[in-house]
């Protein structure tokens, strides 16, 4: 499986036909590939959409977006249960993400972008 082949993200061709053929075919399937924890591996925009904005059905349980080994995995989760780990703000869920994304907001309005601007020389 493509998602689970490191070598297949340096070859355009190969990954593309590869999504291709998912999209086509099986546009939601499980991948199994250990080392890695199973996943699903959602191919089509639209379905990735609908996930995206229905937090309810859709849980961001995972303590990571990248793709570890399971061990690598376990670690994470341990460190975070612990109170050490840290979650990215793309992986919380409500009403935790609301509560984080709050902190940082107006350091990422235009008004704050354009302050960091360096003028032209």
């Amino acid at each position: 499986m493509s998602f689970a082949d490191p070598t297949a993200y340096a070859d355009d061709g190969r990954l593309h036909a590869a999504l291709t053929r998912l999209r086509s075919h099986t546009p939601v399937c499980w991948v199994d590939c250990p080392p890695y924890r199973p996943f699903w591996a959602i191919t089509k925009h639209a379905d990735v959409m609908e996930i995206e904005r229905n937090s309810k059905l859709w849980i961001n349980w995972a303590a990571t977006p990248a793709l570890p080994p399971a061990e690598a995995d376990d670690l994470s989760l341990a460190q975070i249960v612990a109170g050490r780990g840290l979650r990215p703000l793309t992986q919380l869920d409500a009403p935790e993400h609301s509560v984080m994304r709050a902190i940082g907001a107006e350091w990422f309005r235009p008004k704050a972008m354009r302050a960091l601007k360096t003028p032209s020389r």
